[in-house]
């Protein structure tokens, strides 16, 4: 029996293969530690280790096959997967890997200058596709991470809708979607400088026309879009015929009572009631 267990073990030494190599940072060349390597097998077959503090890692005794490696740290762009044959007669093979740092977009997003505001989406975009996305905290702060070398459009889009807000004159006003100056370019090895999105503004209105009639519609001509139609179609005159609509765009309007003649309308417009 401790024969066979002998041969049995000189048998599996001599199917073995092995691997080892050195991470490094792809920019410094330095050496990453707790590195996590991983190798696939076609069949599903994984084997793991970490690297030392000297970024070299070492898989003993693996089995003769083809590997999918990979390479995944915090901070750094997941490694491209590759293919590795590995050979019984490979013994200690040598592979050292590369790994990219994520680059990274900072900055904030204002209402006015100084004045940061909260809850705004923000999205590093190419060719119109969101790549990565962040929402600003309570000073107007946003991350955006993961990123490759390349171009980005960096777009601002206060909260879920157009809700309304109160402006810094009194005014009632919403933000619409804000894209950066010039779009923001990041290479691997050169700091990006903080941004600073400025929101865009447009002023609503409170609208109050002396009607008669029992229903009346705003269609808009010339405005700014998103319009909930909601609010501006078959509106119920009051009995007084003072009707009030709250937080309309500027803009050229159609106005039809009860779905007559249309005439039109522009806003902003003199109290009519």
């Amino acid at each position: 029996m401790k024969l066979l267990i002998t041969l049995l073990a000189i048998s599996f030494a001599a199917e073995a293969a092995s691997l080892r190599g050195t991470v490094r940072h792809a920019v410094t060349r330095m050496p990453l530690e707790r590195v996590l390597v991983r190798l696939t097998t076609p069949a599903g077959q994984s084997f793991e280790e970490r690297t030392g503090t000297d970024g070299r890692y070492v898989f003993s005794t693996l089995p003769a096959a083809r590997f999918t490696v990979q390479a995944v740290a915090d901070e750094f762009l997941p490694l491209d997967a590759a293919t590795l044959d590995l050979l019984a007669s490979d013994e200690k093979r040598d592979y050292d890997l590369r790994l990219a740092p994520e680059l990274r977009i900072h900055g904030r997003v204002l209402r006015a200058a100084g004045e940061p505001i909260s809850a705004v989406t923000v999205e590093a975009r190419v060719k119109g596709e969101a790549i990565e996305t962040d929402w600003t905290d309570a000073n107007g702060v946003f991350r955006l991470t993961g990123l490759r070398p390349g171009s980005y459009e960096i777009v601002a889009t206060r909260g879920i809708t157009w809700e309304p807000v109160r402006g810094a004159a009194g005014g009632r006003e919403m933000f619409t979607e804000t894209k950066y100056d010039q779009p923001v370019t990041l290479v691997m090895g050169e700091k990006v400088p903080e941004i600073d999105v400025l929101l865009k503004r447009v002023a609503v209105h409170r609208v109050r026309l002396k009607l008669a009639g029992k229903l009346a519609t705003l269609a808009p001509v010339a405005a700014p879009p998103p319009h909930n139609v909601y609010d501006i179609t078959n509106r119920e005159i009051p009995a007084n015929g003072c009707l009030v609509i709250e937080d309309v765009f500027a803009g050229t309007y159609n106005l039809s009572v009860d779905g007559g003649e249309t005439k039109p309308l522009t806003i902003p417009v003199r109290p009519g009631c």
